[in-house]
């Protein structure tokens, strides 16, 4: 009779839930055990893709038209006819691969460093805060840099795409297709180049504000999270910040410059008004 109530209750307990979230949820970690690495750069891509598709419909008016003077305005919904830029957005998803597989890595090695030297069963506290330690002085501003650069390097640069085939015609017509590799040497270090300008100039204003969050979020990540779930709560949480990230990586950062020196203008003019004398 015991042997059949157990068998009953096992049989309960390995039913698939009824709830949706409880079967998503145990099909994750299902997937997670067999292929951890595979699930977790499918989650981080499918996060970073959505992001970026999300941040391009909420900040498309902000597109910026050219009138016949040269000078440039904002556009309207009426006026410009809104098309999603999936080369941008693919980017980012390729980014949110390579980034959860990094992380993957990463925090493996450095859990196996901080255990070492500074146990979890001494003190949990200082093990933590260790591993924040390390990650963010090393990895976050690589990881940072890392955005800026790949989804710089993802998108198509039609300006060059001309020249390069300008060139190609008419090295190809002078001296057959002997020259078409100078060319492409030459489009892919100024692609390199201008990828590493634009991740240069944005990685240390991104990580001052990333300060001021991330840190007490690893903090408490890495303190209740295990390790093999600390990747997926880092990538549900970046689902706010990649979009932050796309919209300072393609024009936001330009935007939010400009803001700052009219708010900086309209302070001083308010602090220092103009003072006539009487005659």
């Amino acid at each position: 009779v015991q042997s059949t109530k157990s068998t009953k209750k096992s049989s309960i307990l390995r039913e698939p839930s009824r709830n949706p979230i409880q079967r998503v949820w145990q099909a994750y970690t299902s997937s997670l055990n067999s292929r951890p690495l595979l699930t977790k750069c499918s989650v981080a891509g499918l996060i970073f893709l959505t992001s970026d598709l999300a941040t391009q419909a909420y900040f498309r008016n902000d597109k910026q038209s050219t009138s016949n003077n040269g000078k440039t305005t904002l556009s309207t919904v009426e006026d410009v006819t809104f098309q999603l830029d999936l080369n941008r957005a693919s980017g980012g998803a390729f980014f949110g691969v390579l980034g959860a597989s990094w992380l993957h890595f990463w925090w493996g090695v450095l859990e196996q460093f901080a255990c070492r030297y500074v146990p979890a069963e001494r003190s949990k506290v200082a093990n933590t805060l260790f591993k924040v330690a390390i990650d963010q002085i090393l990895a976050a501003p690589l990881y940072s840099y890392s955005y800026f650069f790949i989804t710089r390097i993802c998108l198509k640069n039609k300006s060059n795409q001309k020249v390069i085939s300008k060139r190609s015609e008419k090295n190809s017509n002078e001296n057959g297709n002997e020259d078409i590799i100078p060319d492409l040497l030459h489009a892919i270090q100024s692609k390199v180049n201008d990828a590493h300008n634009h991740a240069s100039s944005l990685v240390w204003p991104t990580m001052m504000k990333h300060y001021k969050i991330w840190p007490a979020f690893h903090c408490m990540n890495m303190y209740h999270t295990p390790l093999q779930h600390r990747v997926l709560v880092h990538n549900v949480c970046l689902v706010g910040w990649s979009g932050y990230l796309s919209y300072l990586s393609h024009g936001g950062a330009a935007e939010e410059t400009s803001t700052n020196v009219k708010n900086i203008s309209s302070v001083t003019l308010k602090t220092y008004p103009t003072i006539r004398l009487g005659s």
